[in-house]
């Protein structure tokens, strides 16, 4: 019984918070073969990707160290405070390789680790997190994970990085259309 808690335990995905009022989230994940299976282990809440890091790194533990080799950056000696993690290496003597990341969920960009791409399962422990609901009011599939996915982004997504631009454009042709009146 407690055998089994424990793989429970470290085959579970977790939702760290560490800064409660961060609105940045980033995963903690492990890419096998190339990218030929990926999975996420941890979303934590933080401003910075520190916390992050330090899990990412912890998850190397896992892997005994006479069987792996090629390694590059798995203590993380390589990577400067503020800066997201990755490592790799050969594991199993060889016979499959393992890259763990460290990135930052991003909200407007298609083809990163974006709000879309993460499961639903993923999702609802995300915004459960945070106190937000997770009903998707009787939507299945995809249909219930983009509905997750808009409520995550509507809660955590950063302003466009051109607003003070657009802001300021707005404020032209506002003063423009009156003076021409």
């Amino acid at each position: 019984l407690v055998l089994v808690f424990i793989l429970y335990i470290v085959v579970t995905m977790s939702v760290i918070n560490a800064e409660p009022a961060s609105r940045t989230l980033w995963t903690v994940s492990m890419m096998y073969g190339g990218g030929r299976t990926t999975k996420i282990e941890h979303a934590v809440w933080s401003d910075t990707p520190d916390a992050a890091n330090q899990l990412a790194i912890k998850q190397w533990a896992r892997f005994d160290k006479q069987w792996m080799d090629n390694c590059d950056n798995v203590d993380g000696s390589a990577t400067k405070p503020g800066e997201a993690y990755q490592g790799f290496a050969c594991i199993e003597c060889g016979a499959d390789s393992l890259m763990i990341n460290v990135d930052t969920v991003v909200y407007h960009e298609p083809n990163m680790t974006g709000v879309y791409t993460l499961g639903t399962n993923l999702l609802k422990k995300v915004l459960k997190s945070r106190g937000i609901d997770t009903s998707t009011a009787g939507l299945k599939g995809n249909a219930a994970k983009n509905a997750l996915a808009d409520r995550l982004k509507g809660y955590a997504a950063p302003p466009p990085k051109d607003a003070p631009a657009a802001a300021a454009a707005a404020s032209t042709s506002t003063s423009t259309s009156t003076s021409t009146s």
